[in-house]
């Protein structure tokens, strides 16, 4: 066979390896979500947070950015008494396998807020610890005063077959009450976009 005859299906292979290599980021969108805050007997309850409409909009408008729309979370007492607090639960399943990217724009009144994350099989219920802080560490601030408003992606890790993935949104402000770091009153963050891509991405700080 001659060289001519090579030329077509190199041609086309190389063209399958373009398509595959310039492919876009798949964006996965949580599925459901609820609070996670600690109950008076120590246990998980849902129910503790308030979604209010910032901007006319209703919980779960988190899908596009600069939409106009933003899903509005308060700290509350959940156990009837300061500090106030605030973890929530997003819950993406079947998430496909890959390098996963957490992307979220968000702003809040007063002080930070930070994310973490869990790997579950596929459909496995549940709220086991620990959780996975997104970036270094659990103290690192992801949504603050200085930042607000900044769409961020950041890695979390590689998988090598489907998962369900809960991301938690949690407050920084946590001391004891009484006290100097006592969170007496109650945050607002809003949040304009959260989902999670399988691509490439860097680690947050």
């Amino acid at each position: 066979m001659t060289a001519r005859h090579f030329a077509w299906p190199v041609v086309g292979f190389l063209l399958l390896i373009g398509s595959i290599s310039t492919s876009p980021a798949q964006d996965i969108f949580a599925s459901y979500e609820q609070d996670r805050q600690i109950s008076g007997g120590g246990q998980y309850a849902v129910g503790g947070h308030v979604c209010s409409p910032c901007g006319g909009s209703s919980c779960g408008s988190t899908h596009v950015a600069f939409d106009g729309l933003s899903e509005c979370l308060i700290e509350t007492e959940p156990n009837g008494s300061a500090p106030f607090v605030l973890e929530h639960v997003w819950v993406f399943q079947n998430v496909p396998a890959g390098s996963l990217c957490l992307t979220f724009n968000g702003t809040t009144t007063d002080e930070n807020f930070t994310f973490l994350y869990r790997l579950f099989n596929v459909g496995q219920e549940g709220d086991a610890f620990p959780y996975s802080p997104v970036g270094n560490n659990t103290s690192s601030p992801l949504i603050d005063l200085d930042s607000s408003g900044e769409t961020k992606t950041c890695a979390l890790t590689t998988t090598s077959a489907a998962k369900d993935v809960h991301v938690v949104l949690m407050d920084l402000a946590r001391g004891p009450c009484p006290g100097a770091q006592c969170d007496q009153f109650a945050t607002q963050v809003n949040l304009d976009l959260l989902k999670i891509t399988v691509g490439s991405c860097s680690h947050c700080p």
